[in-house]
């Protein structure tokens, strides 16, 4: 059984897998769809150790830069030394 998605109202129904890639009328709207299974969707339970590792390294490269310079901005701000720049 395939999980089959309507395109036009989002109806979602159990269907034969024999139906895939063939056209049939949706059952709620009566629009002709094709009927495919919709997307899977990628969990976090699907992410291995090792991506986890290079999405947190990646994180903090980008972000550690970002922050540190809105910390110190705020802070020559509340000091007042920016307009004297």
């Amino acid at each position: 059984m395939i999980k089959y998605l309507c395109s036009t109202c989002g109806h979602t129904r159990d269907i034969p897998d024999e139906y895939q890639g063939r056209k049939f009328p949706c059952p709620k709207c009566k629009q002709d769809n094709v009927a495919t299974q919709p997307p899977a969707i990628i969990s976090v339970s699907n992410i291995t150790e090792r991506q986890g590792w290079i999405m947190i390294y990646l994180l903090a490269v980008i972000a550690a830069p970002v922050v540190i310079s809105f910390v110190v901005f705020l802070g020559m701000l509340i000091m007042g030394i920016w307009r004297a720049l």
